[in-house]
């Protein structure tokens, strides 16, 4: 699933309605799936692909009761046990799967073999997050992985297209 999440938790609501109205237009019908994280209310009105629930989110059937029965749903786990709480979600983030500056304060990472458990232990798929790089991505799929998700690899890259290129041919070599 190819989709961009806006995550922007320090703007008020107009704020990101706004860049998720922007995002919405700019990427079209045939481009990447807009998802808003944490604010099912703005992605309804935006008219998104979906919402994305952060671990501490509304419950998934709450969502579901906003953003409507055909729009995507994700929820981050950070753990196995969190998996109860995901039911009804069209996809989870699990991680961190390695080390990486924006996850350590979910604790250590959670590595290739706690990715595999969570991929087994469920129907829904699990992108990894967390310290994912090219050279990673076919670790992380051989473990159960449907897809990866990505922050750092991108907002570092000198050519960030270039990079979603490698990450998808990446993706698509499995």
């Amino acid at each position: 699933m190819g989709a961009i999440q806006l995550r922007e938790k320090d703007l008020d609501g107009s704020a990101v309605y706004d860049r998720a109205r922007y995002l919405v237009s700019l990427c079209g019908p045939s481009g990447p799936r807009v998802l808003v994280n944490d604010r099912a209310d703005v992605a309804r009105a935006a008219n998104a692909a979906g919402v994305h629930l952060p671990e501490t989110g509304l419950p998934v059937e709450s969502a579901r009761e906003i953003v409507g029965p055909n729009a995507l749903i994700g929820r981050s786990i950070h753990a196995r046990e969190e998996l109860s709480g995901s039911l009804g979600s069209d996809y989870l983030i699990f991680g961190p799967i390695f080390d990486t500056p924006s996850k350590r304060r979910y604790g250590a990472p959670q590595g290739l073999t706690r990715l595999a458990q969570v991929a087994r232990a469920t129907k829904v798929p699990v992108l990894a997050i967390g310290g994912i790089t090219v050279e990673r991505v076919h670790d992380v799929v051989t473990h159960g992985a449907s897809g990866i998700a990505v922050m750092g690899a991108l907002l570092e890259a000198v050519d960030p297209a270039a990079s979603v290129r490698a990450f998808r041919a990446a993706l698509a070599a499995r």
